[in-house]
């Protein structure tokens, strides 16, 4: 297992809770009672933020264990984390989780489940159990707050994921109860919204047998458009709104480096959503926010999520590259102190990557010599003594 302490993408939680495994017992009748299935997320690799949800299974009461399994089956590079685990009546493993593959780096979230009807060893195709997505962005109030975990549980051939759900604009508590042994089988049944005889996610019911027309291809009701799928990014939004600018989100697919909900100029974001260099002040904060502020309405948009709490200072190279320190609070300390971030340039598309640690609990100011190019920092140690610093831009 690669270790994963990671800074979170989104909300206030601690990286080790993120990180926190669950398992299950299978009490079954079946052929596989007595199994234990444990259940975690891990980095994609160690240089990468994304994590997959993975399974393993033990038939001797933890003595040992199987080869772990990915549960999701999304293409590497977005983020999974919170999974839990249950077995049914029938043996069935069942899963789930948060999961940012429809908008990868903009802070919303889907709940997606899978299933398992050979004991663990495959995942069946996931499914979204969620109808609308929840956006969990968190400023500096701490709310919403999608809180330190979620939980499922599987009686009978139910299954009964609960989850927190922000669509309403505020922090509520969700709970659905989907028919496993019946869900697919093309006849309406109880605890169903429909079922068109599959349990595929893409049309008008999902793996749930929830109604989701948003993804259908099909332009229904006040949707705006319909291109076939939940993913932001690509013209037509998860929720099935047309991305253009002006409309508040940074949309890089349509070269939009911000987006301040208004086509006017003069204001930091130009009416074709370009940044305006000469009337912008760049932000970044402690809890992973990229944003612009404008010089003349003081208004501040955030284009981005670099990925690391606790930054403490921005700085453009000669070239345009941006580049980030950390610093430490050890009220929101989550393991990344002192560090040397890559912002990407312009600090666009928002996701920053880790260069390397510069020695120093913490990096409070960071900037290139005009003449020379040399970069200088101040670092704080853990007595509380600062000092003026060259660092690498290359290793840190």
């Amino acid at each position: 297992m690669t270790p994963s302490f990671y800074p979170a993408m989104v909300g206030f939680n601690r990286e080790d809770t993120l990180e926190i495994g669950t398992l299950a017992a299978d009490t079954s009748g079946t052929a596989t009672r007595g199994k234990v299935y444990v259940i975690w997320v891990e980095r994609d690799s160690p240089s990468l933020p994304a994590r997959d949800v993975f399974v393993a299974r033990s038939s001797d009461q933890g003595a040992s264990w199987s080869a772990p399994v990915r549960v999701n089956d999304d293409p590497p590079g977005n983020d999974q984390v919170m999974p839990w685990v249950s077995v049914n009546a029938d043996g069935t493993v069942e899963a789930f989780w948060y999961d940012y593959r429809n908008w990868a780096g903009m802070h919303t979230v889907d709940v997606y489940a899978a299933r398992s009807v050979d004991g663990g060893q495959t995942f069946g195709p996931n499914f979204r159990v969620t109808t609308a997505p929840t956006s969990w962005f968190v400023p500096a109030t701490f709310t919403p707050n999608f809180g330190d975990y979620i939980q499922c549980a599987s009686e009978g051939t139910g299954f009964y994921p609960s989850w927190a759900d922000g669509r309403n604009n505020d922090i509520d508590v969700f709970v659905s109860h989907i028919p496993t042994a019946t869900c697919g089988n093309g006849t309406l049944e109880p605890f169903e919204q429909c079922d068109d005889g599959n349990t595929l996610d893409g049309d008008s019911c999902s793996g749930g047998c929830a109604t989701t027309l948003c993804g259908n291809g099909v332009l229904d009701g006040a949707e705006q458009c319909d291109d076939g799928n939940i993913r932001s990014g690509d013209g037509c939004s998860q929720i099935c709104r047309r991305e253009i600018c002006g409309d508040g989100v940074v949309q890089p697919n349509n070269q939009e480096e911000c987006d301040d909900g208004n086509l006017g100029s003069g204001d930091g974001c130009s009416a074709s959503c370009l940044i305006e260099l000469d009337k912008t002040v760049w932000v970044a904060d402690e809890r992973s926010r990229l944003a612009l502020e404008s010089i003349t309405t003081g208004r501040t948009v955030q284009i981005g999520d670099p990925g690391f709490h606790e930054l403490g200072d921005l700085a453009f190279d000669a070239s345009g590259r941006l580049f980030g320190a950390t610093q430490y609070n050890p009220n929101l300390s989550i393991g990344f102190d002192g560090d040397l971030i890559d912002m990407a340039t312009l600090g666009l598309p928002g996701r920053g990557s880790l260069i390397g640690d510069t020695g120093w609990l913490a990096v409070t100011a960071i900037d290139f010599h005009p003449v020379t190019g040399v970069l200088y920092g101040i670092s704080v140690d853990a007595a509380g003594t600062s000092r003026l610093i060259t660092l690498d831009p290359g290793t840190g």
